[in-house]
């Protein structure tokens, strides 16, 4: 099954572009091998993904840190850099200066071996990157789910929020209704909206019937006394805010139809509305068709938005 993944920005302090385009599907598979080599510290990769079960597997591995004998081998001489052969060498001769009774390669062996040994535990207690995480939710990977709840037990070596939402997404029970509950609350601080609809497009990332229509529910607040980009002319607005999160999460034909045909696009953000507000029917537009088609959303789940802490 090929699947087409999107992630807008990642998530949580890092942030992995994906662009919509047609890669060969070997471009996932070299970015794990970047990864698990150390050449890189996070899995980015650009295209599709063919979501097999040999991948499937193989991302599960990666979550749970083992490697092959050629990571391992790869990645210990990436670790150890070029000169260290030259220092086993130095440490070698300064010990047989002290020493001269004592045997030349026995004692190079020695230092050898402590050194692989070294760099091999600390490859095995790494800390798993969260672009591992968040990709095998995205990619809807439930052959995961033991696994993470074993991860999430270890927070030396796993980012447990990370986690918590990758679950969440996920559809295990317990985590998807703590983060549908709280990303779906009333507002908190009405003097922060910006931050505040930034919570609530978190919805959009469980990718649910249930998440797109309780984002939705937003569509209606207007608030208008937060200035963009420093203008007295523009204001934010937490209803184009959302309708715009909306706009590119669901995909039912005549959802986006409408936009297309009757939306006064400009080289303003969408939720950047001025004073004269020439497209107040899209939110009426958005508000009713929600209503109408609650259940019935074709979701693009390959869509997502930012996750901060």
């Amino acid at each position: 099954m090929k699947t087409k993944i999107f992630l807008g920005i990642l998530l949580i302090n890092f942030t992995t572009i994906i662009n919509a385009q047609q890669y060969d599907c070997g471009d996932i598979w070299r970015s794990i091998d970047d990864y698990q080599t150390g050449r890189y510290s996070n899995i980015t990769f650009t295209g599709h993904v063919c979501l097999t079960d040999s991948l499937k597997n193989k991302l599960i591995s990666v979550l749970r840190n083992e490697y092959t004998d050629e990571e391992m081998d790869a990645r210990i001489t990436r670790d150890m850099g070029s000169k260290w052969l030259q220092y086993i060498e130095r440490d070698t001769r300064n010990i047989l200066a002290k020493d001269s009774l004592l045997n030349y390669q026995q004692i190079k062996d020695s230092l050898m071996n402590a050194e692989l040994a070294y760099w091999k535990t600390k490859a095995q207690n790494r800390r798993i990157d969260k672009s591992v995480i968040t990709l095998i939710s995205f990619l809807d990977i439930k052959e995961a789910i033991p696994t993470l709840h074993e991860a999430i037990k270890d927070p030396k070596r796993y980012d447990t929020y990370t986690i918590e939402i990758a679950l969440a997404r996920l559809r295990d029970s317990v985590y998807y209704k703590k983060y549908f509950n709280e990303w779906s609350k009333p507002f908190d601080n009405e003097k922060d909206m910006i931050q505040e609809t930034g919570h609530k497009k978190r919805l959009i990332f469980l990718a649910t019937q249930e998440s797109m229509y309780a984002l939705s529910k937003y569509l209606s607040i207007d608030k208008g006394e937060y200035t963009v980009s420093g203008s007295a002319e523009l204001y934010y607005h937490v209803g184009y805010d959302v309708l715009y999160t909306l706009y590119q999460g669901v995909k039912n034909e005549d959802f986006q139809q409408y936009f297309k045909e009757n939306f006064l696009w400009s080289f303003l953000p969408m939720y950047a509305i001025e004073k004269k507000d020439v497209n107040k029917p899209a939110i009426s537009f958005a508000i009713d068709w929600m209503e109408a088609n609650k259940g019935k959303y074709i979701i693009d789940r390959d869509f997502s938005v930012r996750l901060e802490d």
